[in-house]
């Protein structure tokens, strides 16, 4: 069977782009916003954004944020930038770059957005020293830019949106993520995402003079003459890259309505067994479509499940950046419980341009065989340490697998191989437990749970059970006297 690989980068074919590359070497012009990248720029704000606003293109999406937040804020002075812990490594190295200090806020559990209470709470708490709230419309869902408006407002605090996974999104109306939003919103053109070049980025801002702004920060601080006016760095797109976004835009409108297609038969083929963000009123652009694995479920070993019936899985983003060494180390980090279970969850599969609806629901077949399978659900530590003897020899006596759901006792219980009926055993909540029980009334010597097994068997005969006269189970003496003898006490 094909294998489904997580990601395949889908940028224009040479041949689509052929003639742009004769024009750039006619032209002699390779880079500082040739004539290929203003017409992309052109083009991009015309046919993504519906004529509103404009658009600048830079070498990548973290180049983007970093000219952005240094364009809102000046002199940082090291306040903060608040952002999700559910996001890319970039969002905290761009604020840092920028000379601000990341304030890590939790998500919210539906979307897995950053948390509107926690953001606004922050903004009380800290007041004057928060100097940006840099927000990621994760995985392409489109968050409330309006909310975001109101805020920069009514605690005059900036905003920058890192929609690097949102190139493509759009409301029900069509109308694209960001289009005409009054702060710049940075999209990726990285080749891993929907709108694949290979590198670039895309910044977009409903207000003109924002983006001559970045434009001149973008190309060393130069606004007209060779002469440094504003701060800047280098962040120009090639005219080669250029070419390739140009070609890219005439088949982009195709390229999402095929990932929308594949999106909707994963959700089909899930029918609610696995938590996912809540599906848009519009359209999402996805790089990969993302769920969380049930609770207890092992990650690893679900992935190699998948893996092994040719199924390529990743887990973005885990760890989250508040789980990463150099963020902890510059970064101020609240308690993120909500980001901290999605992380420890979060399984990312394949969704590109040549996937099929069978394809998605291929995967989900695979997937619900992989978290049903014994070794699709966790066994903590502790349990797989203690599992002695005693579960051992009742392993190899017969006892395949655990039930569906269970992970503490196999489907045959122990007192089965030991020779005694299992309703002798006392019932906890509705349900028998042998080891629990047991480790509960273990005798005041101390003898471990594996060694009263060995004593039961060998009382029994060689460790066999003993064999009934009447064609029914008995206990060994040992043990029912052990029993008894707990019951007393």
């Amino acid at each position: 069977m094909q294998r489904l690989p997580l990601i395949v980068p889908n940028p224009p074919r040479l041949a689509d782009y052929k003639t742009a590359l004769e024009r750039i070497e006619v032209s002699g012009i390779y880079s500082n916003f040739g004539p290929e990248a203003r017409r992309f720029e052109q083009e991009a704000a015309a046919r993504l954004f519906g004529g509103e606003g404009a658009c600048l293109t830079v070498a990548n999406a973290t180049l983007g944020l970093m000219l952005a937040l240094k364009d809102a804020v000046g002199e940082a002075d090291g306040r903060y930038a608040v952002m999700p812990a559910l996001t890319f490594a970039a969002t905290a190295q761009a604020a840092w770059w920028a000379g601000l200090t990341p304030l890590v806020c939790d998500i919210d559990p539906d979307d897995w957005t950053a948390c509107p209470a926690a953001e606004e709470r922050l903004l009380h708490q800290h007041g004057d020293r928060i100097a940006a709230l840099v927000p990621y419309a994760a995985f392409g869902h489109a968050i409330d830019l309006d909310r975001y408006a109101w805020l920069a407002k009514r605690h005059e605090v900036k905003v920058v949106i890192d929609a690097a996974a949102s190139l493509g999104t759009s409301d029900a109306q069509g109308r694209s993520f960001g289009a005409g939003a009054p702060f710049p919103v940075v999209f990726s053109m990285h080749a891993t995402k929907p709108f694949a070049v290979a590198e670039g980025g895309l910044i977009h801002c409903g207000d003109r003079d924002t983006i001559e702004r970045l434009r001149a920060m973008a190309n060393f601080g130069f606004a007209g003459a060779r002469s440094a006016s504003v701060p800047g760095l280098n962040a120009k797109l090639p005219e080669v890259l250029a070419a390739i976004a140009n070609a890219k835009l005439e088949t982009f409108g195709a390229t999402c309505a095929a990932r929308e297609r594949v999106t909707a038969a994963y959700r089909a083929a899930i029918g609610g067994r696995y938590a996912t963000q809540p599906a848009p009123a519009g359209r999402q652009a996805l790089g990969f479509f993302q769920l969380l694995l049930p609770r207890g479920a092992d990650r690893a070993r679900v992935a190699a499940a998948l893996e092994a019936e040719g199924i390529g899985t990743g887990q973005y983003f885990s760890p989250h950046i508040g789980q990463q060494p150099w963020v902890r180390q510059v970064a101020t980090i609240e308690p993120t419980p909500v980001a901290d279970d999605v992380a420890g969850r979060i399984l990312s599969l394949p969704l590109h341009d040549a996937m099929t609806a069978a394809d998605a629901e291929r995967v989900i077949a695979a997937l619900d065989r992989a978290c049903a399978a014994p070794h699709g659900r966790h066994r903590p530590a502790h349990r797989r340490q203690q599992a002695g003897p005693a579960r051992r020899a009742c392993a190899r006596a017969g006892a395949d697998r655990a039930r569906p759901g269970d992970r503490r006792r196999p489907a045959r219980p122990l007192c089965h191989h030991l020779g005694f009926d299992r309703a002798d055993l006392p019932q906890r909540g509705g349900r028998q437990s042998l080891s629990r029980d047991r480790r509960a009334r273990r005798p005041s010597g101390g003898a471990h749970r594996g060694q009263l097994s060995r004593r039961a068997r060998r009382a029994a005969g060689g460790g066999r059970p003993a064999a009934p006269r009447d064609g029914g189970p008995v206990a060994p003496a040992s043990h029912r006297e052990w029993r008894e003898g707990a019951d007393r006490a």
